[in-house]
C-alpha cells in the first residue's frame, strides 16, 4: 500500500509540476495579452490624435483655399475694374485727340480767314493811300499783312 501511495504521490507531484508549468505559461500569456491591450490602447490614442491633427489640417487647408479663392476673386475684380478704367481713359484720350485735331483745324481755318481779311484790310489801306491808279488786283506787302495780324 505504501508503494501505491508513493506512486500516487509521485504522480500527483508530476501533475502538480505540469500544472505549475501550464499556470506559468497561462500567466505569461495573460501578461502578454495585457501588454498587447496596453499597446492597442496607446495605438488607439495615437490614431485618434493623428485623426484630430488630420481634421485640423484639412480644416486649415479648406480655410486657406477659401481665403485664396476670395483673394483671387477680389484681385480678378480689381483687374477688371482697372481694365475698364484704362479703356475709359484710352477712350477719353482718343476723344481729346479728336477734339484737339478739330480745334486745330478750326484755328487753321480762322487763321486763313484772318489772313484773308488782313489781306483785304492791307489792300484797302494801300489802295486808299496810293489811289486807284494801280492794277485792279494789287499784291499787298507781306510784312504789312503780318503786322496787321499781330495788331489785331
Amino acid at each position: 500500500d505504501r508503494e501505491r501511495l508513493r506512486s500516487k504521490l509521485a504522480s500527483l507531484l508530476r501533475q502538480e509540476e505540469a500544472l505549475r508549468h501550464r499556470m506559468d505559461a497561462f500567466n505569461g500569456a495573460v501578461e502578454e495579452l495585457s501588454r498587447a491591450r496596453d499597446t492597442l490602447e496607446h495605438d488607439k490614442k495615437v490614431v485618434a490624435e493623428e485623426r484630430d491633427a488630420l481634421v485640423r489640417s484639412r480644416q486649415s487647408i479648406e480655410l486657406a483655399e477659401a481665403e485664396a479663392t476670395a483673394r483671387a476673386e477680389r484681385v480678378a475684380g480689381e483687374i477688371a475694374d482697372a481694365e475698364r478704367r484704362l479703356q475709359d481713359a484710352e477712350d477719353a484720350a482718343d476723344q481729346r485727340e479728336r477734339e484737339a485735331a478739330a480745334l486745330e483745324d478750326a484755328v487753321q481755318r480762322h487763321r486763313a480767314q484772318l489772313d484773308s481779311l488782313m489781306v483785304s484790310v492791307v489792300r484797302s489801306r494801300e489802295g486808299a493811300s496810293v489811289g486807284r491808279s494801280q492794277s485792279p488786283d494789287p499784291q499787298p506787302d507781306h510784312g504789312a499783312v503780318v503786322a496787321e495780324r499781330e495788331r489785331a
